[in-house]
């Protein structure tokens, strides 16, 4: 990529773009971190309902309507699909959500085509990648692993990008 100038001339209000204000930031990588069991993944699946509806609601503001993917390498389609029924439930939603979801066993790198294939088909607009450590297979330590990870999720473009981490469960770290 060429070098470019930075003039510091720019409006604020031309930088802050959002997808999901005040949490993703379109064009961005955005990362949900904190200890395990703290909610990581209700807030993800939470943000996933809104932009799958379009709505905007507590303070987050949805500024585009798009289908949903999440990626998971922790639980199952039907905790996702108990969870997103609750919450759907609780905003009073009657018609049927339209996220899709795929169980994940190997590394993001390694079914990369696959998700850039999924992605295209349906139209993705977010994809939420619930988590680092296991979409790594435990390399999120080692920059041999999560840098081609990173890179091959920044080669999808046109879409957003929520991640959720936590630390190491057995020792009790972040």
């Amino acid at each position: 990529n060429p070098a470019v100038r930075i003039t510091g001339t720019t409006e604020v209000s031309e930088l802050a773009q959002w997808f999901v204000e005040p949490v993703i930031e379109s064009e961005q990588v955005t990362i949900i971190y904190g200890p395990g069991g703290s909610g990581k993944s209700w807030i993800a699946q939470y943000l996933a309902v809104l932009v799958d509806a379009g709505m905007s609601h507590t303070g987050f503001t949805v500024t585009e309507q798009c289908p949903v993917l999440y990626l998971d390498w922790e639980a199952t389609e039907a905790d996702l699909e108990a969870r997103v029924s609750m919450i759907r439930k609780g905003l009073g939603f009657q018609t049927e959500a339209n996220i899709l979801y795929k169980k994940m066993s190997r590394s993001l790198s390694d079914d990369i085509e696959a998700i850039k294939a999924l992605v295209r088909d349906q139209k993705t607009g977010l994809v939420i990648i619930d988590s680092v450590g296991a979409a790594s297979m435990g390399g999120q330590n080692d920059d041999k692993v999560i840098l081609p990870m990173f890179n091959h999720l920044r080669s999808i473009t046109g879409i957003q990008k929520l991640f959720i981490d936590h630390g190491n469960k057995q020792d009790g770290s972040l």
